[in-house]
């Protein structure tokens, strides 16, 4: 055996482990240029981001930015998940209330923002339904529910899931008497239960 193949098979676990950092420090740098790139994006600078999804079919990710301007108060965002370039943003369900979005849900088939909406200077429990093209299906603005134990539904959105039978299930808070509410609602965001606890 050579002197050189004997150096190089002592070697060779450093070698690897010298390729392993510097690919790493390569990766690292790949994955904060992609972080970089998106925080450095024009649409989610200096707002408040409340909700982010990944959809695996597009290698995509959709942020929910709690924005206030007049053209709304909500944006959505799609980033391609692998260069962290902003695809699209648009923003969601603008309407001349004031809404405050509280997270984002991804469904196999839709996007569901949620929160509240102001109406006569009092929020009040707000859904959207949206494409993955960031288009709106449809909003629900609950402020009719009949409650149990508080005068008025005052309902701010805090969390959301879709049940496997479709059902979309909402938990909250009732602002004027500070109960939490649970709210189950069909596909269409049509309420089929209320509780409050």
């Amino acid at each position: 055996m050579s002197l050189f193949n004997a150096i190089m098979k002592n070697n060779r676990l450093l070698l690897r482990s010298f390729f392993s950092i510097v690919l790493g420090v390569l990766t690292y740098t790949a994955a904060g240029q992609r972080f970089e790139k998106l925080i450095e994006s024009r649409t989610i600078s200096n707002h408040e981001i409340v909700g982010a999804e990944y959809e695996s079919t597009s290698k995509s990710i959709f942020i929910l930015s709690n924005v206030s301007n007049s053209n709304g108060d909500g944006l959505l965002i799609k980033v391609n998940s692998r260069t962290g370039d902003t695809l699209w943003s648009k923003f969601v369900a603008s309407t001349v209330q004031v809404e405050n979005f509280n997270g984002l849900y991804l469904s196999s088939n839709a996007l569901f923002a949620y929160g509240s909406r102001t109406h006569q200077n009092f929020a009040y429990a707000f859904l959207a339904k949206l494409n993955f093209n960031g288009d709106t299906i449809w909003t629900k603005h609950y402020k009719s529910i009949i409650t149990t134990n508080c005068a008025l539904p005052r309902i701010t959105l805090n969390g959301f899931v879709e049940s496997t039978a479709g059902d979309l299930v909402m938990v909250g808070i009732n602002n004027y008497c500070e109960r939490a509410v649970f709210i189950k609602a069909n596909s269409s965001g049509t309420v089929t239960s209320f509780k409050e606890f």
